[in-house]
């Protein structure tokens, strides 16, 4: 009776697995359809995070990465973001055991994911002695210590639902002024991301608002930061389509479009190398 018990519970098992492997493997199927890159990342989200909680970060880069190659997805970083997230939720929110399972690939954006989602669950108090001691304790690699300050700005702007001054002036808190910089770029960089899921016509229309507000802060390094973030933005939105980032670019007050369409060429490069 016993063994008839095991063999019924052992083919349950198996029939829920291969039900769960159907289910991501039509979730997979229907994305690749959808029409725009964006939608189709968003679309995939619940396939990375199973592949993250099932099998590893480094196996959920890696299938990001080849997904950037066959045309699914137009750039891996964001996937990354997805999966690095989902990696630090894996791990009860170790952020020391999560960047350690977060491989480099993707312009190091597992580990960006990770403080952000860190972050949400903890980023009623910004502190930013606690947040900077944090992250030099969970490496020692520069290189590390950076991806987990600007991945905090990342954070900030994405989680703590407060204007752009706000966020930039939580940067600026940070003693040290490579902190300070490495915080704003992902400050700015999350500017545009929260945005890269609109529709087109909404997406171009709030463009040349993005930046507005640094300019009242009357730093010209701050403004070039956050137009720079825009143009590589745009390329994400675009699929990496520079004629049409380009354009998209010239819906910014003149003095910013050749700033935009810089970053929107320099972003083209890095997209590419990341297949090399």
């Amino acid at each position: 009776m016993l063994k008839k018990y095991l063999i019924a519970i052992i083919a349950v098992s198996i029939t829920i697995s291969l039900i769960l492997t159907f289910k991501y493997d039509l979730i997979l199927f229907s994305c690749s359809y959808k029409k725009y890159p964006n939608e189709r990342l968003n679309c995939l989200v619940p396939y990375f995070k199973h592949l993250t909680q099932k099998t590893s970060a480094e196996n959920a880069i890696n299938t990001a990465k080849q997904f950037q190659k066959d045309g699914i997805i137009n750039d891996c970083h964001l996937a990354a973001h997805i999966i690095g997230a989902e990696n630090l939720r894996k791990n009860n929110f170790d952020a020391g055991k999560s960047f350690a399972t977060c491989p480099m690939a993707c312009i190091e954006g597992c580990y960006h994911g990770v403080m952000e989602e860190y972050m949400r669950k903890t980023g009623d108090t910004f502190d930013p002695g606690r947040l900077s001691k944090l992250c030099e304790n969970i490496s020692d690699n520069p290189l590390l210590k950076r991806q987990c300050i600007h991945g905090i700005g990342h954070g900030i702007l994405r989680h703590n639902e407060i204007p752009l001054i706000e966020a930039i002036g939580l940067c600026q808190t940070f003693s040290d002024s490579f902190l300070k910089n490495t915080c704003l770029e992902g400050v700015f960089m999350q500017n545009i991301n929260n945005i890269l899921l609109d529709d087109e016509q909404t997406f171009i229309k709030k463009i040349p608002d993005l930046c507005k507000s640094v300019e009242s802060l009357n730093d010209k390094g701050l403004e070039n930061q956050c137009v720079s973030a825009i143009g590589e933005g745009i390329m994400f939105y675009t699929g990496h389509d520079l004629d049409k980032s380009k354009k998209i670019c010239l819906t910014l007050p003149v003095k910013n479009q050749k700033q935009c369409i810089l970053a929107a060429e320099a972003e083209l490069k890095i997209n590419r190398s990341v297949l090399d």
